[in-house]
């Protein structure tokens, strides 16, 4: 149970204390109107293989090349998996 004494002075003291919350931060910008424009599926297309390009040039693993492993168990597939360096192989 709130106590009277409590709760009057936190009722005295809210308008004090809302001043002292600091703003929010804004991190980033506003989309602008540009932004939101829709763009051409041929566009889109040519945007997504300039980034795929980027992101595999900052990648530290080769892309592997396609192969099927075979585990007889789901424990010897886990323990190859735990084995590999590279993340990509799974």
């Amino acid at each position: 149970m709130i106590q009277p004494r409590l709760l009057y002075r936190t009722l005295l003291d809210a308008p004090r204390l809302a001043g002292s919350v600091a703003p929010m931060k804004t991190v980033g910008t506003r989309r602008t109107s540009e932004d939101l424009a829709p763009i051409s599926p041929e566009e889109a297309l040519r945007r997504a293989t300039i980034l795929q390009a980027q992101a595999n040039l900052l990648n530290p693993y080769p892309r592997p090349r396609g192969f099927v492993f075979k585990a007889k168990t789901r424990e010897e597939y886990e323990r190859w998996r735990k084995a590999q360096a590279n993340p990509r192989l799974w």
